[in-house]
């Protein structure tokens, strides 16, 4: 058994969720897929928050 805090459990888990998304990401990469340019992505994510400007 280990006992840890909620906080580093949770910590852990966000880190392994991660790690399995940049694994996906790497695959697709790696398959072909082409990836959207980040300041197209930005200003997208930014206007999704903030509202278009």
């Amino acid at each position: 058994m280990v006992v840890v805090s909620m906080e580093a459990y949770e910590r852990q888990q966000a880190l392994i969720d991660l790690y399995g998304k940049l694994a996906v990401a790497e695959q697709e990469i790696a398959s072909g897929a082409e990836g959207e340019d980040f300041l197209t992505f930005a200003r997208r994510l930014r206007e999704s928050v903030h509202g278009a400007v």
